[in-house]
């Protein structure tokens, strides 16, 4: 085989290599992804219920406070 020949189906070989590991790295990255926007919405979802019920205890309080203002007003 000639020298031309040799540097060539090296430069092939890493070719092939260099095809195969972009491939294998894509994989894992989309599979990184993945985990995290699944992560990643677990968090929201968890956040959102913590707001929710933030706000129910405000309405709740609020309520509450409206309440009192009606007694304290038929007092008077």
């Amino acid at each position: 085989m000639s020298k031309k020949r040799k540097i060539e189906k090296t430069a092939q070989d890493m070719e092939d290599v260099v095809q195969d590991m972009d491939e294998k790295l894509n994989t894992v990255i989309k599979r990184h992804e993945k985990e995290y926007l699944k992560g990643y919405s677990i968090f929201i979802r968890e956040k959102e219920t913590e707001l929710r019920g933030l706000i129910q205890k405000l309405n709740d309080r609020n309520n509450d406070s409206t309440l009192k203002d009606e007694i304290i007003f038929g007092l008077k």
